[in-house]
């Protein structure tokens, strides 16, 4: 009887990846979709600085989404500053 359940446990297991193949080659994405979070609202949370808990849970996040979000915001904003970026960019568009 184990081996009977075994088999079907493996041939199950065997339909699934073969499934999660096709989805893959078909280009769906899979797993949870990723937060999304308006930029003005994280800029404005950010910028106050308050505890990782409380601003995470004003934008209706987990703390560690709110740390990820924060951090590339903050990487953006940096090199968006950078002096010269700004003219690199518009000779690349000319």
């Amino acid at each position: 009887m184990a081996a009977i359940a075994q088999l079907e446990r493996s041939l199950i297991a065997e339909r699934v990846r073969a499934g999660l193949r096709r989805a893959r080659a078909e280009g769906r994405r899979l797993g949870r979709p990723p937060v999304q979070v308006d930029e003005r609202q994280l800029r404005m949370v950010a910028g106050r600085k308050p505890p990782v808990r409380v601003a995470a849970k004003a934008l209706g996040v987990s703390a560690s989404s709110y740390v990820r979000l924060a951090r590339a915001q903050a990487a953006s904003a940096v090199v968006c500053a950078s002096p010269g970026v700004a003219d690199e960019a518009a000779n690349l568009r000319a």
